[in-house]
Formats: C-alpha cells, sequence, structure tokens
C-alpha cells in the first residue's frame, strides 16, 4: 500500500507541502556546504608550506570559516524544524486515519474477518504501511519481513481479498462526488464464501445507485445472476465477449437463461412452446422427449429416498401403483394422478432416443399442445402441494412425540 493509498486517504489536502519546503532547503544547506568545503580545501592544497599568506587569501579563509559555521548552524535548525514538521503532519494523518481505519474495519466486520486494523504507518517517502490483530495477537503488514508474523502468511485468499475490498469500500465512502464517478470491479470474489458474497452484493448494489455508472466484470455467472436478481439493479446491461468470426465482440446476455439448471431450461421450453405455438417438427419432438426427461428430474429430486438416479419414470409409477399406508405411503395421493402420469410417460418415450424410430414417429401439433398442458399442470400440482406439506408436519409431530410427549401434545395443539 503505497502513495496512491495516502492520497485516498488524505484527498486534496497537502500536509507533507511545508516539510517538502524543508527539506529542499536542507538539500540546499548541504549543496553550499560542500562547496564551501571543497573551497576550503582547494585552499589549504595550494598553500600548503606556504608561512605568509597573502591578505586576500586570509580575507577569503575567514569568510569560508565563517559561511561554514553559519550553514552548519541553520542546518541544524533546519533539522529541528523537520523533526516538529513531521509531528504535525502525523498527528494531521493521524486525525484523517482513524475515521478511515473505523470504516475499513466496519466492513471487515461484515465479512465476518477475525481481524481488524489497528495501525497504520506513513513514511517519510509516503508509503503506507499497517498492523492488524488477529485473534489478540498484533500482526505486521505485509510489507513486513518478519514472515512468522506478517498478514501474507496469516490471511486467508479469502480474507485477503476481503480486505482489499474493505479499503476500497473505505475510499468510495470518502468521495464526495461518487456521482460523478466511474467504477469498475473487475472479478473481486475469488475464494469468497456465500455470506461475503452477499455482503459484496449489497454494498456493491449501494455503489451502483450512487455514482454515474458502475461495471461489473466476472466469471462467476451465478454471482452476476444473483447480483441482477437485486431489486434496484434488474434493469442491468448485461453483456458478454463472444466469438463472431475472427475477433471478439460484445453482445447482450440473456443471465437469465445461461444461468437456469437444465431442468428448469426444459420446464421453460414447455412454457415457451404454449406462448410462441413453434410447430417445426423437430422442435416439437424435442419438446415431446422432455417431457419424460422433466417429470423424472421432478419426482427424483422430490422422493430422493424412493427415486435414485438411475431409476426411470416407470419405475417411480409403478411404485405409486403399489403404495399403501404402510409402503410409501406419501405416494398414495399420487395415485389420483397416476392416469395422467402413465399417459404422459407412454407418449413421451416414442419420441425419446431410446427409440430406434424416434425420428419417424409422427407428431400433432395439438396432440403435443395438450400433453403439454397437462404437463406443466402436475408440475405446478408437485410444486405447490398443500398435502405434501401437512404430510411433512405430522411427520416431524411423529418425531416429536418419540421424544416428549408433553412437547408433542402443545405443538398438535397449535398446529390443529
Amino acid at each position: 500500500l503505497k502513495s496512491d493509498l495516502y492520497s485516498t486517504i488524505m484527498g486534496n489536502e497537502d500536509v507533507y507541502l511545508q516539510y517538502d519546503l524543508l527539506i529542499k532547503e536542507k538539500n540546499d544547506l548541504r549543496e553550499k556546504l560542500k562547496n564551501v568545503k571543497t573551497e576550503i580545501h582547494i585552499i589549504d592544497v595550494k598553500y600548503r608550506g606556504v608561512t605568509s599568506l597573502p591578505c586576500d587569501v586570509v580575507t577569503r579563509q575567514e569568510q569560508l570559516q565563517k559561511q561554514l559555521i553559519q550553514i552548519k548552524s541553520s542546518l541544524t535548525d533546519n533539522n529541528t524544524k523537520l523533526t516538529k514538521e513531521y509531528k504535525k503532519i502525523l498527528w494531521k494523518i493521524n486525525q484523517h486515519f482513524s475515521e478511515y481505519i473505523k470504516r475499513v474495519n466496519r466492513y471487515l466486520k461484515e465479512f465476518r474477518t477475525d481481524f481488524q486494523i489497528c495501525k497504520i504507518f506513513v513514511q517519510k517517502n509516503r508509503w503506507l504501511t499497517f498492523n492488524a490483530t488477529l485473534n489478540g495477537v498484533e500482526i505486521h503488514s505485509m510489507d513486513s519481513d518478519d514472515s512468522i508474523r506478517s498478514l501474507e502468511q496469516a490471511l486467508s485468499e479469502g480474507d485477503k481479498t476481503a480486505l482489499s475490498l474493505s479499503f476500497f469500500f473505505a475510499y468510495l465512502d470518502s468521495l464526495a462526488d461518487l456521482d460523478k464517478r466511474i467504477v469498475v470491479f473487475d472479478d473481486p470474489f475469488a475464494s469468497f464464501d456465500s455470506r461475503r458474497k452477499l455482503v459484496t452484493i449489497k454494498k456493491l448494489t449501494e455503489i451502483a445507485q450512487k455514482c454515474e455508472q458502475f461495471f461489473l466484470l466476472s466469471h462467476d455467472l451465478v454471482f452476476v445472476k444473483d447480483f441482477c436478481s437485486e431489486k434496484d439493479n434488474r434493469d442491468a446491461l448485461n453483456l458478454r465477449i463472444t466469438k463472431k468470426g475472427k475477433t471478439n465482440i460484445l453482445a447482450y446476455h440473456q443471465v437469465e437463461i445461461d444461468s437456469m439448471t437444465p431442468l428448469r431450461m426444459m420446464i421453460d421450453s414447455l412454457q415457451k412452446f404454449l406462448e410462441e405455438g413453434d410447430g417445426e417438427v423437430n422442435h416439437m419432438r424435442m419438446i415431446a422427449a422432455n417431457i419424460r426427461i422433466i417429470m423424472e428430474g421432478i419426482l427424483k429430486e422430490k422422493y430422493f429416498d424412493i427415486m435414485d438416479d438411475s431409476a426411470m419414470l416407470g419405475h417411480f409409477l409403478d411404485s405409486i401403483k403399489t403404495s399403501s399406508e404402510t409402503k410409501y405411503p406419501y405416494l398414495v395421493r399420487l395415485k389420483t394422478y397416476l392416469p395422467d402420469l402413465n399417459l404422459l410417460n407412454d407418449y413421451s418415450k416414442k419420441y425419446h432416443h431410446s427409440n430406434p424410430g424416434y425420428l419417424s414417429e409422427q407428431i400433432s401439433y395439438d396432440e403435443l399442445e395438450g400433453m403439454v398442458e397437462k404437463t406443466l399442470d402436475l408440475i405446478h400440482y408437485l410444486y405447490t402441494s398443500v398435502q405434501d406439506i401437512t404430510l411433512y408436519v405430522l411427520m416431524f409431530i411423529v418425531q416429536i412425540q418419540q421424544i416428549c410427549y408433553k412437547d408433542y401434545h402443545c405443538l398438535l395443539h397449535c398446529v390443529m
């Protein structure tokens, strides 16, 4: 952390102005002292061994000795002034930095780090170093030669990212003209856990609302989706770099679609089919084949304890058919929908690639439209079923009953 951070914190106030003038004065005095000593040396060499010096030479020697004394006295005064001025600088800087450290530490706390900045040191060349306390132990900044107790060794990659962002967020807080600034973030979220990413999204959203323009560059599609899902960011323009011929161009990016799970994309394709009515034969075959894949995916997710990854939809339908109050009791309610599920399964598997002649199967737009509507109705039922919620609550009550009858009685009373 060098002079750029110093300028960040101090702003336009140049507390080193008087100090720099004194340094210039000191350098000038040193140059004069060097010249006087050189001239004295030249006279000594030239008249070495001469017992009686010319009057003008004697006069010049006396002048040079007086200058020598004056310059040394001025250097002493200059050093005293420099010491006092540097103390003033430190006092002024500490006034600025104390507030800055508070802001940095506030963000570190939001990122749930185990360390806080405790000291900032300003070197005379305007470089900044700092110490932090980690679990009660003071640790040197990354510029330290002590590798055992340095932040470079002590912090994880996620903590280092949190530290950098905290310094930058504190800097943005100090800008009075943020509304006229263009802010760019270039993928700073590596090694962040979900908690820290949520904090970062919240802060970036605040910054985006305050600055004139905001650019977020990232390789993390999920993060971009989460950022764009925030209420204030939904109108954000999303672009991506893509190939066009032998060059790269910026193209509009549909983040919501690209970040969908395969199952969600297939469900979306059914809805889109009903809305847009694409009657191209191969496209309709694909929609028909997806019906069985969608139902399998949903049921595997919802009834994971019955339907493993290798099970087919037909196997699950057999489980519904044989379910009872003692065997798979929570599947009994699905018997009402078994005819529809069997119909969808039989219809869809004709167009699946497991059927050798699937490409030659005839397909009707009207029939497919009806099957898609039936599929979406079933999906809606499976995802919003009140019976499921009631069943899970009752199962939970039974588990509580086994632990404590009194607590079970109270809970049952509340639920009922």
